[in-house]
């Protein structure tokens, strides 16, 4: 038997695509899969999990200091005992979804002991590594998150991420005979390229329109920097344009109130929140914009790519080996990057963009692939 532990209260794109792997397990071995999820999730990934896979709820908690505290943390021990009741050794394999290291690594450190007086073989899934500088973290946290990843890697018999980028990362880091690490790409089920045939809807009420797509996230998306894009972008425009934005998250409230009250001249600003079908919205942008200071590689800008849409985006790994040169900017350049929005909108210039890379990502047979040979048949 084969558990995945969604251990984390946060749903997103990685426990999505994550449960697109669970389904191609339970597909290939039906009635031997199971998942233990955080009960703050359970109805979201149920309801993209496939109706056959039998999915236990779990009080699955996060305490404070649990990366610096590691082994000292008195909850691992905790949860130790809590968590015995699900884990024994008819299971041959037991996957963390992210793996423990940003989120619940007291759950993933007691489940580890767990698994090991099992004999159970353990994996992580962890479809990216970012380092401490990229994450931006003060001091401290930089050394409680090293040390949080250490533990990991040093426990986990195998890991698995999206792209070879992040393999390459890992093994670089922590040393090649330290981790074995396989790859699966991500798997996005929408595509539109052979539908467009090339034809685009980029102009509504006579003004293009373009957007930001995803989680309010100050740092790691970049939004403090889109914030100061705007108004650069704002004094370059000759005409109006729409900015729609598709989201949520911690800073979208504070991101809209400083627009609301510093009112743009020639950008009209529009909030949707979160939406359930996002490329309903994007198949009208002229443009997507990027502002992130890390990514894995981005389902949006995949989709975006499917629509024929462009992206606009800082060059950083995961984006740069899809993007190219000239839709990308560098040293986060917020000048250069409202100079090459305003080029774009301006004018008709096309973005090749690996495009054989991405017709990968659409590709089922491949995923189905991929996911046998990093998880058994």
């Amino acid at each position: 038997m084969k558990v995945f532990v969604f251990s984390s209260a946060v749903f997103g794109g990685h426990e999505i695509m994550a449960a697109k792997i669970v389904n191609v397990v339970n597909s290939i071995s039906p009635n031997i899969t199971k998942v233990l999820v955080n009960r703050e999730i359970f109805v979201r990934l149920t309801n993209v999990l496939d109706d056959s896979i039998e999915v236990q709820p779990v009080d699955f908690k996060q305490t404070k200091l649990e990366n610096l505290l590691g082994w000292s943390n008195p909850f691992v021990y905790y949860n130790f005992l809590r968590f015995s009741k699900f884990i024994d050794s008819k299971i041959d394999k037991l996957i963390f979804i992210n793996g423990g290291i940003t989120a619940c690594h007291a759950t993933t450190l007691s489940l580890f002991i767990l698994a090991k007086l099992n004999k159970i073989t353990t994996c992580v899934y962890y479809p990216m590594y970012h380092n401490d500088t990229e994450l931006n973290l003060s001091y401290f946290k930089s050394i409680s998150y090293n040390k949080a990843t250490t533990r990991i890697i040093r426990l986990s018999d195998e890991f698995i991420t999206i792209d070879e980028v992040w393999r390459e990362r890992l093994l670089t880091t922590f040393g090649y005979k330290k981790v074995n690490v396989g790859v699966i790409h991500n798997y996005i089920e929408f595509k539109c390229f052979d539908s467009l045939e090339n034809e685009r809807r980029p102009i509504i009420n006579n003004k293009p329109m373009v957007g930001f797509v995803g989680r309010f996230d100050k740092h790691q998306k970049g939004l403090d920097i889109l914030l100061r894009v705007l108004y650069y972008l704002d004094n370059l425009l000759e005409s109006p344009i729409d900015f729609l934005f598709l989201g949520d998250g911690p800073y979208k409230n504070e991101f809209e109130s400083h627009v609301n009250s510093n009112p743009l001249r020639n950008i009209n600003c529009r909030f949707l929140g979160w939406v359930d079908d996002a490329t309903s919205f994007m198949k009208d942008f002229r443009l997507l914009i990027m502002t992130s200071r890390c990514e894995g590689v981005p389902t949006v800008m995949i989709e975006s790519l499917g629509l024929g849409v462009d992206v606009v985006a800082f060059d950083i790994p995961g984006i740069s080996k899809v993007l190219p040169s000239d839709c990308l900017v560098s040293d986060f350049d917020e000048s250069k990057m409202a100079d090459v929005i305003n080029q774009r909108i301006s004018h008709s210039l096309s973005c090749n963009y690996d495009k054989k890379y991405v017709d990968s990502l659409y590709d089922y047979s491949r995923f189905v692939k991929q996911v046998k040979l990093c998880l058994g048949e």
